[in-house]
């Protein structure tokens, strides 16, 4: 549900989106099918959910939220 990253958001400072696990949108939004353009605070830093994950996705294991790496060029 949603979308990935885009090129876009790999920029420094454009970065504040994120991707979430299927079983952190069940247990944290209770499935709610409007989560997208929902917060969600990661290490501190308020990000827009953009997208939600396959069922089962669990790479690396453990983690349940997704952000861009920003590169420097």
């Amino acid at each position: 549900m949603g979308r990935g990253f885009n090129e876009e958001e790999n920029q420094p400072g454009r970065d504040a989106v994120a991707v979430i696990t299927y079983s952190l949108w069940q247990r944290r939004f209770g499935a709610d099918r409007n989560v997208i353009n929902k917060p969600v605070m990661t290490n501190g830093i308020v990000r827009t959910v953009i997208g939600v994950l396959p069922e089962g996705f669990n790479f690396p294991k453990g983690s349940e939220i997704y952000a861009p790496l920003p590169t420097h060029a």
